[in-house]
Protein backbone atom coordinates (compact mmCIF):
# COMPACT_ATOMS: atom_id res chain seq x y z
CA UNK A 1 0.00 0.00 0.00
CA UNK A 2 1.28 3.73 -0.35
CA UNK A 3 0.63 5.48 2.40
CA UNK A 4 -0.38 9.42 2.69
CA UNK A 5 -1.83 9.27 -1.17
CA UNK A 6 -4.56 8.97 -3.17
CA UNK A 7 -5.45 5.76 -4.70
CA UNK A 8 -5.48 7.07 -8.24
CA UNK A 9 -7.90 5.04 -10.35
CA UNK A 10 -6.71 4.36 -13.68
CA UNK A 11 -9.56 3.80 -16.38
CA UNK A 12 -8.44 0.96 -18.31
CA UNK A 13 -8.52 1.56 -22.19
CA UNK A 14 -11.03 -0.75 -24.03
CA UNK A 15 -9.56 -1.68 -27.27
CA UNK A 16 -12.69 -1.46 -30.69
CA UNK A 17 -13.56 -4.67 -31.35
CA UNK A 18 -13.37 -5.87 -34.77
CA UNK A 19 -16.30 -5.92 -36.45
CA UNK A 20 -17.73 -9.46 -37.15
CA UNK A 21 -20.11 -9.84 -40.40
CA UNK A 22 -22.75 -11.94 -40.22
CA UNK A 23 -23.88 -13.85 -43.36
CA UNK A 24 -27.20 -13.22 -44.98
CA UNK A 25 -29.98 -15.37 -44.30
CA UNK A 26 -32.67 -15.61 -46.81
CA UNK A 27 -35.49 -17.03 -45.95
CA UNK A 28 -36.76 -19.17 -48.59
CA UNK A 29 -40.07 -20.39 -48.09
CA UNK A 30 -41.99 -23.24 -49.35
CA UNK A 31 -45.45 -22.07 -51.57
CA UNK A 32 -48.47 -22.94 -49.69
CA UNK A 33 -51.35 -24.10 -51.22
CA UNK A 34 -53.46 -20.64 -52.63
CA UNK A 35 -57.45 -20.69 -51.68
CA UNK A 36 -57.85 -16.89 -51.47
CA UNK A 37 -57.37 -16.21 -55.63
CA UNK A 38 -60.10 -16.81 -58.66
CA UNK A 39 -58.81 -17.35 -61.95
CA UNK A 40 -61.43 -16.57 -64.54
CA UNK A 41 -60.80 -17.29 -68.25
CA UNK A 42 -62.80 -15.23 -71.25
CA UNK A 43 -65.08 -16.90 -73.83
CA UNK A 44 -67.02 -15.86 -76.44
CA UNK A 45 -70.68 -16.13 -75.48
CA UNK A 46 -73.06 -16.12 -79.42
CA UNK A 47 -75.32 -12.70 -78.36
CA UNK A 48 -77.84 -12.40 -81.74
CA UNK A 49 -80.36 -10.93 -80.09
CA UNK A 50 -81.55 -7.89 -82.31
CA UNK A 51 -83.10 -5.00 -80.52
CA UNK A 52 -85.60 -2.93 -82.08
CA UNK A 53 -83.98 -1.30 -84.81
CA UNK A 54 -84.23 2.41 -84.28
CA UNK A 55 -82.77 4.44 -87.83
CA UNK A 56 -79.91 6.17 -86.83
CA UNK A 57 -81.91 9.73 -88.19
CA UNK A 58 -84.24 9.42 -85.34
CA UNK A 59 -81.07 9.80 -82.95
CA UNK A 60 -79.18 12.71 -84.48
CA UNK A 61 -75.73 13.21 -82.50
CA UNK A 62 -72.65 15.07 -83.20
CA UNK A 63 -69.31 13.28 -84.23
CA UNK A 64 -66.18 12.47 -84.12
CA UNK A 65 -64.13 9.83 -86.32
CA UNK A 66 -60.52 9.10 -85.67
CA UNK A 67 -58.70 7.66 -87.86
CA UNK A 68 -59.29 7.98 -91.97
CA UNK A 69 -59.49 4.75 -93.54
CA UNK A 70 -62.40 3.12 -96.17
CA UNK A 71 -64.67 2.01 -93.68
CA UNK A 72 -64.09 4.92 -91.86
CA UNK A 73 -65.04 7.54 -94.94
CA UNK A 74 -68.12 5.51 -96.11
CA UNK A 75 -69.60 5.77 -92.27
CA UNK A 76 -68.86 9.38 -92.24
CA UNK A 77 -70.92 9.80 -95.21
CA UNK A 78 -73.97 7.53 -94.14
CA UNK A 79 -74.04 9.51 -90.56
CA UNK A 80 -74.09 13.35 -92.44
CA UNK A 81 -76.94 11.38 -94.56
CA UNK A 82 -79.02 10.20 -91.34
CA UNK A 83 -78.69 13.55 -90.31
CA UNK A 84 -75.63 13.50 -87.64
CA UNK A 85 -73.37 16.22 -87.35
CA UNK A 86 -69.49 16.26 -87.52
CA UNK A 87 -68.18 18.30 -84.62
CA UNK A 88 -64.47 17.94 -83.32
CA UNK A 89 -64.89 19.66 -80.40
CA UNK A 90 -66.58 18.11 -77.70
CA UNK A 91 -68.39 15.52 -80.11
CA UNK A 92 -71.81 13.29 -78.59
CA UNK A 93 -70.12 10.73 -80.16
CA UNK A 94 -66.48 9.43 -80.61
CA UNK A 95 -65.88 6.37 -83.24
CA UNK A 96 -62.28 5.64 -82.75
CA UNK A 97 -60.59 3.73 -85.84
CA UNK A 98 -57.24 4.62 -85.86
CA UNK A 99 -55.75 2.19 -83.63
CA UNK A 100 -53.17 4.40 -82.25
CA UNK A 101 -53.56 4.25 -78.40
CA UNK A 102 -51.42 7.58 -78.33
CA UNK A 103 -53.24 9.71 -80.54
CA UNK A 104 -56.64 8.63 -78.91
CA UNK A 105 -55.27 9.22 -75.50
CA UNK A 106 -54.30 12.96 -76.47
CA UNK A 107 -57.82 13.22 -78.02
CA UNK A 108 -59.19 12.26 -75.25
CA UNK A 109 -57.71 14.75 -72.66
CA UNK A 110 -58.70 17.54 -74.94
CA UNK A 111 -62.50 17.16 -74.79
CA UNK A 112 -65.39 16.84 -72.56
CA UNK A 113 -66.99 13.23 -71.73
CA UNK A 114 -68.73 12.69 -74.68
CA UNK A 115 -72.07 10.22 -74.33
CA UNK A 116 -70.34 6.85 -76.49
CA UNK A 117 -66.92 6.13 -76.92
CA UNK A 118 -66.96 3.27 -79.62
CA UNK A 119 -63.25 2.13 -80.30
CA UNK A 120 -63.53 -0.03 -83.79
CA UNK A 121 -61.19 -3.08 -84.19
CA UNK A 122 -60.35 -4.10 -87.96
CA UNK A 123 -58.80 -7.80 -87.45
CA UNK A 124 -57.52 -8.61 -91.00
CA UNK A 125 -53.99 -9.69 -90.63
CA UNK A 126 -53.98 -12.76 -87.83
CA UNK A 127 -50.63 -13.31 -87.94
CA UNK A 128 -49.35 -9.33 -88.26
CA UNK A 129 -47.64 -8.91 -84.44
CA UNK A 130 -48.16 -4.96 -84.87
CA UNK A 131 -51.62 -4.90 -85.36
CA UNK A 132 -52.17 -6.97 -82.58
CA UNK A 133 -50.22 -5.36 -80.21
CA UNK A 134 -52.25 -1.91 -81.33
CA UNK A 135 -55.49 -3.43 -80.89
CA UNK A 136 -54.57 -4.57 -77.05
CA UNK A 137 -53.30 -1.45 -76.72
CA UNK A 138 -56.39 0.78 -77.64
CA UNK A 139 -58.88 -1.64 -76.24
CA UNK A 140 -57.09 -1.67 -72.58
CA UNK A 141 -56.74 2.10 -72.97
CA UNK A 142 -60.82 1.97 -74.66
CA UNK A 143 -61.80 0.12 -71.19
CA UNK A 144 -59.52 2.61 -68.78
CA UNK A 145 -61.85 5.55 -69.83
CA UNK A 146 -64.92 3.74 -69.22
CA UNK A 147 -64.04 3.27 -65.43
CA UNK A 148 -63.06 6.66 -65.12
CA UNK A 149 -65.41 8.22 -67.55
CA UNK A 150 -69.04 6.71 -65.70
CA UNK A 151 -71.60 8.65 -67.66
CA UNK A 152 -69.88 7.72 -71.02
CA UNK A 153 -71.15 4.67 -72.64
CA UNK A 154 -67.96 2.52 -73.48
CA UNK A 155 -67.89 -0.43 -76.56
CA UNK A 156 -65.09 -2.25 -78.36
CA UNK A 157 -66.48 -3.75 -81.54
CA UNK A 158 -64.10 -6.10 -83.68
CA UNK A 159 -64.71 -7.15 -86.51
CA UNK A 160 -63.67 -10.28 -88.23
CA UNK A 161 -62.71 -10.04 -92.07
CA UNK A 162 -65.66 -9.03 -93.77
CA UNK A 163 -67.20 -6.93 -96.92
CA UNK A 164 -66.86 -2.98 -96.47
CA UNK A 165 -70.42 -3.34 -96.29
CA UNK A 166 -71.05 -5.70 -93.97
CA UNK A 167 -69.01 -3.18 -91.66
CA UNK A 168 -70.56 -0.60 -91.87
CA UNK A 169 -73.90 -2.64 -91.35
CA UNK A 170 -72.76 -4.18 -88.19
CA UNK A 171 -71.16 -0.75 -86.86
CA UNK A 172 -74.21 1.51 -87.03
CA UNK A 173 -76.01 -1.85 -85.51
CA UNK A 174 -73.78 -1.34 -82.50
CA UNK A 175 -74.96 2.93 -82.37
CA UNK A 176 -78.60 1.71 -81.77
CA UNK A 177 -78.09 -0.47 -78.94
CA UNK A 178 -78.38 0.55 -75.15
CA UNK A 179 -77.00 -2.68 -73.63
CA UNK A 180 -73.95 -2.41 -71.50
CA UNK A 181 -71.44 -4.77 -73.49
CA UNK A 182 -68.26 -3.97 -73.49
CA UNK A 183 -66.92 -6.19 -76.34
CA UNK A 184 -68.63 -7.60 -79.22
CA UNK A 185 -67.26 -9.59 -81.78
CA UNK A 186 -68.67 -9.40 -84.93
CA UNK A 187 -68.29 -11.90 -88.34
CA UNK A 188 -70.75 -11.71 -91.57
CA UNK A 189 -73.58 -13.80 -89.59
CA UNK A 190 -72.73 -14.29 -85.93
CA UNK A 191 -72.42 -11.41 -82.93
CA UNK A 192 -70.56 -12.53 -79.67
CA UNK A 193 -70.36 -10.98 -76.62
CA UNK A 194 -67.04 -11.59 -73.83
CA UNK A 195 -67.94 -13.91 -70.99
CA UNK A 196 -65.99 -14.89 -67.95
CA UNK A 197 -65.76 -18.67 -67.04
CA UNK A 198 -64.33 -19.25 -63.62
CA UNK A 199 -61.65 -22.31 -63.70
CA UNK A 200 -60.33 -24.78 -60.74
CA UNK A 201 -57.03 -23.20 -59.53
CA UNK A 202 -54.38 -25.60 -61.06
CA UNK A 203 -52.71 -28.36 -58.59
CA UNK A 204 -48.87 -27.47 -58.47
CA UNK A 205 -46.66 -29.35 -60.61
CA UNK A 206 -43.08 -30.16 -60.98
CA UNK A 207 -40.48 -30.55 -64.21
CA UNK A 208 -40.72 -33.97 -65.47
CA UNK A 209 -38.31 -35.60 -67.33
CA UNK A 210 -34.51 -35.48 -68.56
CA UNK A 211 -34.24 -32.40 -69.81
CA UNK A 212 -33.70 -29.35 -68.15
CA UNK A 213 -36.51 -26.28 -69.14
CA UNK A 214 -35.43 -22.92 -70.32
CA UNK A 215 -37.16 -19.93 -69.19
CA UNK A 216 -36.52 -16.24 -69.63
CA UNK A 217 -38.24 -13.67 -67.68
CA UNK A 218 -38.36 -10.17 -68.73
CA UNK A 219 -38.61 -7.85 -65.20
CA UNK A 220 -37.80 -10.74 -63.47
CA UNK A 221 -35.16 -9.62 -60.59
CA UNK A 222 -37.39 -7.73 -58.38
CA UNK A 223 -41.29 -7.36 -57.94
CA UNK A 224 -44.07 -9.95 -59.11
CA UNK A 225 -41.70 -11.34 -61.77
CA UNK A 226 -39.18 -12.57 -59.30
CA UNK A 227 -42.14 -14.07 -57.31
CA UNK A 228 -43.06 -16.21 -60.71
CA UNK A 229 -39.37 -16.98 -60.95
CA UNK A 230 -38.92 -18.31 -57.88
CA UNK A 231 -41.99 -20.38 -58.33
CA UNK A 232 -40.63 -21.95 -61.13
CA UNK A 233 -36.81 -22.88 -59.42
CA UNK A 234 -39.45 -24.67 -56.61
CA UNK A 235 -41.36 -26.78 -59.22
CA UNK A 236 -37.55 -28.58 -60.02
CA UNK A 237 -34.25 -28.04 -62.11
CA UNK A 238 -34.64 -25.74 -64.57
CA UNK A 239 -32.06 -23.00 -66.41
CA UNK A 240 -33.66 -19.10 -65.74
CA UNK A 241 -32.59 -16.10 -67.54
CA UNK A 242 -33.52 -12.22 -66.10
CA UNK A 243 -33.70 -9.58 -68.45
CA UNK A 244 -33.82 -6.39 -66.42
CA UNK A 245 -32.34 -2.71 -66.50
CA UNK A 246 -31.87 -3.36 -62.63
CA UNK A 247 -28.73 -4.53 -62.50
CA UNK A 248 -28.09 -6.30 -59.07
CA UNK A 249 -25.14 -5.33 -56.82
CA UNK A 250 -22.33 -7.81 -56.25
CA UNK A 251 -22.31 -7.20 -52.33
CA UNK A 252 -24.94 -6.74 -50.01
CA UNK A 253 -25.94 -2.71 -49.28
CA UNK A 254 -24.69 -0.75 -46.67
CA UNK A 255 -26.54 2.32 -46.71
CA UNK A 256 -24.46 4.11 -44.75
CA UNK A 257 -21.42 3.64 -46.76
CA UNK A 258 -24.60 4.25 -50.43
CA UNK A 259 -25.54 7.98 -48.80
CA UNK A 260 -22.12 8.86 -48.17
CA UNK A 261 -21.05 8.30 -51.89
CA UNK A 262 -24.24 9.82 -53.10
CA UNK A 263 -23.43 12.97 -51.17
CA UNK A 264 -20.00 13.38 -52.36
CA UNK A 265 -21.51 12.77 -55.68
CA UNK A 266 -23.83 15.33 -55.46
CA UNK A 267 -20.80 17.77 -54.10
CA UNK A 268 -18.58 17.20 -56.83
CA UNK A 269 -21.53 18.23 -59.61
CA UNK A 270 -21.89 20.74 -58.17
CA UNK A 271 -25.56 20.30 -56.56
CA UNK A 272 -27.24 21.29 -53.40
CA UNK A 273 -27.50 18.27 -51.02
CA UNK A 274 -31.07 17.52 -50.11
CA UNK A 275 -32.41 14.81 -48.10
CA UNK A 276 -34.90 14.11 -51.14
CA UNK A 277 -32.30 13.63 -53.76
CA UNK A 278 -30.00 11.29 -51.34
CA UNK A 279 -33.65 9.64 -51.20
CA UNK A 280 -34.43 9.08 -54.94
CA UNK A 281 -30.59 7.75 -55.28
CA UNK A 282 -30.60 5.53 -52.19
CA UNK A 283 -33.82 3.97 -53.95
CA UNK A 284 -31.66 2.72 -56.88
CA UNK A 285 -29.28 1.14 -54.62
CA UNK A 286 -32.41 -0.53 -52.95
CA UNK A 287 -33.43 -1.80 -55.96
CA UNK A 288 -30.58 -3.04 -57.47
CA UNK A 289 -30.18 -4.51 -53.58
CA UNK A 290 -33.40 -6.67 -54.00
CA UNK A 291 -32.22 -7.98 -57.49
CA UNK A 292 -28.94 -9.29 -56.10
CA UNK A 293 -31.19 -10.97 -53.00
CA UNK A 294 -34.06 -12.39 -55.15
CA UNK A 295 -30.90 -13.78 -57.73
CA UNK A 296 -29.01 -15.34 -54.95
CA UNK A 297 -32.61 -17.05 -53.32
CA UNK A 298 -33.16 -18.41 -56.97
CA UNK A 299 -29.77 -19.91 -57.03
CA UNK A 300 -30.26 -21.36 -53.30
CA UNK A 301 -33.71 -23.00 -54.77
CA UNK A 302 -31.61 -24.98 -57.34
CA UNK A 303 -32.14 -23.21 -60.33
CA UNK A 304 -28.94 -22.01 -62.87
CA UNK A 305 -29.77 -18.19 -63.12
CA UNK A 306 -28.05 -15.71 -65.90
CA UNK A 307 -28.27 -12.36 -65.85
CA UNK A 308 -28.74 -10.14 -69.11
CA UNK A 309 -29.10 -6.27 -68.43
CA UNK A 310 -31.47 -5.36 -71.23
CA UNK A 311 -33.27 -2.76 -72.49
CA UNK A 312 -36.96 -4.32 -73.65
CA UNK A 313 -37.92 -1.55 -75.76
CA UNK A 314 -34.73 -1.74 -77.77
CA UNK A 315 -34.75 -4.57 -80.24
CA UNK A 316 -31.13 -4.64 -80.65
CA UNK A 317 -30.79 -4.71 -77.02
CA UNK A 318 -33.00 -7.71 -77.11
CA UNK A 319 -31.40 -9.34 -79.54
CA UNK A 320 -27.58 -9.42 -78.11
CA UNK A 321 -29.15 -10.72 -74.73
CA UNK A 322 -31.27 -13.54 -76.39
CA UNK A 323 -28.28 -14.51 -78.34
CA UNK A 324 -25.79 -14.65 -74.99
CA UNK A 325 -28.95 -16.80 -73.32
CA UNK A 326 -28.70 -19.01 -76.64
CA UNK A 327 -24.82 -19.27 -76.14
CA UNK A 328 -25.14 -20.89 -72.31
CA UNK A 329 -28.80 -22.37 -72.22
CA UNK A 330 -29.29 -23.05 -76.01
CA UNK A 331 -33.31 -23.22 -76.96
CA UNK A 332 -35.29 -21.16 -74.92
CA UNK A 333 -38.94 -23.16 -74.23
CA UNK A 334 -40.68 -20.50 -71.98
CA UNK A 335 -41.00 -16.55 -72.16
CA UNK A 336 -42.24 -14.94 -69.25
CA UNK A 337 -42.88 -10.78 -70.27
CA UNK A 338 -43.48 -9.47 -66.71
CA UNK A 339 -41.34 -6.05 -67.69
CA UNK A 340 -43.47 -2.52 -67.26
CA UNK A 341 -43.45 0.46 -65.70
CA UNK A 342 -46.60 1.21 -62.89
CA UNK A 343 -47.96 4.58 -62.99
CA UNK A 344 -51.29 4.21 -62.07
CA UNK A 345 -53.21 7.75 -62.07
CA UNK A 346 -56.24 9.27 -63.58
CA UNK A 347 -55.80 9.31 -67.48
CA UNK A 348 -56.60 13.17 -67.86
CA UNK A 349 -53.25 13.46 -65.28
CA UNK A 350 -50.62 11.69 -67.29
CA UNK A 351 -48.45 13.02 -69.66
CA UNK A 352 -47.28 11.48 -72.76
CA UNK A 353 -44.11 10.60 -71.50
CA UNK A 354 -45.84 8.67 -68.80
CA UNK A 355 -47.92 6.74 -71.60
CA UNK A 356 -44.73 5.83 -73.64
CA UNK A 357 -43.08 5.25 -70.33
CA UNK A 358 -46.31 2.46 -69.48
CA UNK A 359 -47.06 1.43 -73.33
CA UNK A 360 -43.63 1.10 -74.97
CA UNK A 361 -41.79 -1.79 -72.78
CA UNK A 362 -45.18 -3.64 -72.57
CA UNK A 363 -46.14 -4.00 -76.52
CA UNK A 364 -43.25 -2.99 -78.23
CA UNK A 365 -41.45 -5.40 -75.80
CA UNK A 366 -43.47 -8.22 -76.40
CA UNK A 367 -43.35 -7.43 -80.32
CA UNK A 368 -39.13 -7.95 -80.23
CA UNK A 369 -39.76 -11.08 -78.11
CA UNK A 370 -42.39 -12.48 -80.34
CA UNK A 371 -40.42 -12.42 -83.27
CA UNK A 372 -37.10 -13.34 -82.15
CA UNK A 373 -38.44 -16.25 -80.30
CA UNK A 374 -41.46 -17.65 -82.59
CA UNK A 375 -41.17 -20.98 -80.96
CA UNK A 376 -41.03 -20.29 -77.51
CA UNK A 377 -44.51 -20.57 -75.54
CA UNK A 378 -45.23 -16.82 -74.73
CA UNK A 379 -47.12 -15.94 -71.27
CA UNK A 380 -47.69 -11.62 -71.21
CA UNK A 381 -48.41 -10.27 -67.89
CA UNK A 382 -50.74 -7.41 -67.41
CA UNK A 383 -52.80 -5.68 -65.27
CA UNK A 384 -56.33 -6.02 -64.40
CA UNK A 385 -56.50 -3.00 -65.85
CA UNK A 386 -55.76 -4.26 -69.00
CA UNK A 387 -58.92 -6.47 -69.02
CA UNK A 388 -61.05 -4.10 -66.88
CA UNK A 389 -60.13 -0.65 -66.99
CA UNK A 390 -58.36 1.24 -64.86
CA UNK A 391 -60.25 1.87 -61.57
Amino acid sequence: PISGRKRKRIKKRSTPSAKVETPEVFSIETSTEVTNIKIRRTMLVENNAFFEDVSLSQIPQTFHILGSSKLSRRLHAYLVEQGWKPQVTNPEVVLDMQMMPLSSFSFAQKINTPKLWLTIVQNSDQQDLEQHAQAGGITGFTKGLGREWSSCKISILILQDMSIDKKLESVCFELQQNDSLWEIFRTDTKRYSVAYEEIPYPKRGHFEGSRTPTILLTGGSRGVTAEVAKSFARRGRCNLIIFSRTQPNNHPLNEKLAKEQIRQDLTFAGEKITPAKIEKRLNQHRKADEARKNIEILKKLGAQVLFCSTDIQDGSSVKRSIERAQSVFGNIDIVVHGAGSEKSRLFEQKTIAEFHSIFEPKVRGAIHLLRLLPKAYFVGMGSIAGRFGNA
